[in-house]
């Protein structure tokens, strides 16, 4: 079992808070369908998170979006879609190989 602690980080731009937001957003859509192992948060937030907790004294790496790995059989779980749809986020594209979907954020 992990132990989570809060991070508090900096962001440089509306994208940027998007994402944040996204990743909350996608967290709780998770915790919604009990998938809260499951999935890994990947790509550019991830690499703020280890820098942050490496303790490096890096320049911010600035992103606007949420990437996350989900294995197949989660996405086809039939909870996963409307939780995030829940959300306010609306699918983007058809499937695609494997399964897998986008999710667009929702509009302003």
């Amino acid at each position: 079992m992990s132990t989570h602690q809060p991070v508090t980080l900096a962001s440089l731009s509306a994208a940027m808070d998007g994402g944040f937001i996204a990743i909350a957003d996608v967290a709780d859509a998770m915790a919604e369908v009990r998938a809260t192992e499951d999935y890994r948060l990947i790509g550019g937030v991830a690499v703020l998170l280890h820098v942050q907790r490496l303790g490096l004294d890096l320049p911010l790496r600035a992103t606007g979006d949420a990437d996350f790995g989900v294995p197949p059989h989660l996405l086809q779980e039939a909870a996963l879609v409307p939780a995030i749809e829940a959300c306010g986020y609306e699918n983007a594209m058809p499937k695609i190989s494997g399964g897998a979907s986008r999710s667009r954020p929702p509009t302003a």
